[in-house]
């Protein structure tokens, strides 16, 4: 892959809401949009993992965006959606509001989150960015789904 390529990739993200808020997440960690699909809960878990869905043979944990961000509950209706994330090595299905588009964001308009706070309680942020004079939090997937915390091994 060509850097002028892989420097377009870099700037695609896939933006989506929880509440009334736009979030974004790389492209790169998106495979598949799904609307509300049957999932099984799973006891013993951390509240945010709402549990598992068999999908196309694989069982794949389903977890609540809001309640992981600690955001206020996710309110079900014909917009919400399961976005299946990759996330390490592992596919997660995650719960949002409803989602926007994919959204080319230029590198200048992406401010790090170093630059609004040094908070260790904002590892879950890549950065914010501004489309259209709106703004946008860049949520950083890697650090939000973790093995560990997700208790799959």
């Amino acid at each position: 892959m060509n850097e002028e390529i892989n420097e377009s990739i870099k700037g695609r993200y896939l933006s989506f809401f929880l509440g009334k808020e736009m979030y974004a997440a790389p492209i790169e960690n998106i495979w598949e949009v799904n609307a509300m699909i049957e999932f099984t809960a799973v006891p013993q878990t951390p509240p945010f993992v709402k549990g598992v869905l068999n999908l196309r043979g694989k069982v794949i944990p389903v977890i609540d965006l809001c309640c992981k961000l600690n955001l206020a509950p996710t309110t079900f209706n014909r917009y919400t959606c399961i976005v299946v994330m990759q996330a390490h090595t592992r596919q997660i299905g995650v719960i949002i509001d409803s989602v926007d588009s994919v959204i080319e964001v230029p590198k200048e308009s992406i401010k790090s989150n170093h630059s609004f706070s040094e908070e260790n309680d904002m590892k879950y942020i890549s950065g914010m960015g501004n489309i259209e004079g709106k703004s946008l939090i860049i949520l950083n997937i890697e650090s939000i789904l973790s093995d560990e915390e997700l208790l799959i091994k």
